[in-house]
Order: C-alpha cells, then sequence, then structure tokens
C-alpha cells in the first residue's frame, strides 16, 4: 500500500478523468501536477494515472503540503477506491 497512497487523476477540463470524489485541496494537486504524468490527458481509465509513480510522488508531496489531515487521509481513501 502506498503513502499513504495518494492520488492519480485530474480535474474536469484537464482530463477526462473524474476526480469530483477528492478533496477540493488533492484536486488542485492533481491538476497541477498533470505534466509530470506520462499517461494520456485523454484516457477515460484510471489505469495509467494510478501506476505512475512519477505523478503519484508529486501529487502526495502536493497533498501532504497543502491539504489538512483529514482531506489527506480523505484523499488517501478516494485513492484506494479509485485505484483498487
Amino acid at each position: 500500500m502506498r503513502f499513504t497512497s495518494i492520488i492519480a487523476l485530474f480535474a474536469a477540463g484537464a482530463v477526462a478523468v473524474d476526480i469530483s470524489g477528492a478533496p477540493a485541496c488533492a484536486q488542485t494537486c492533481l491538476t497541477d501536477n498533470q505534466g509530470v504524468s506520462a499517461c494520456d490527458p485523454d484516457a477515460t481509465e484510471y489505469t495509467c494515472f494510478c501506476a505512475d509513480t512519477n505523478y503519484y510522488n508529486a501529487v502526495q508531496s502536493c497533498v501532504l503540503a497543502g491539504c489538512s489531515f483529514g482531506d489527506a487521509i480523505a484523499t488517501l481513501n478516494w485513492y484506494n477506491t479509485v485505484c483498487a
């Protein structure tokens, strides 16, 4: 299990996958770090994003630095659900 296992996808308009279930601060991290990912931004599946270690690490750092502890835990739970 990661993190801490955070998230791996993008906000509406930035990518085709739905991240509306992630906390707002995490959604910002997901979108702001999309350039780190090697995944197709038009992807409709989470598979590539969930497996992209560079993207995961960038989002994890952002969430830990900018979100409350409660939001970080909620992000972990969301990630574990979408990347299961």
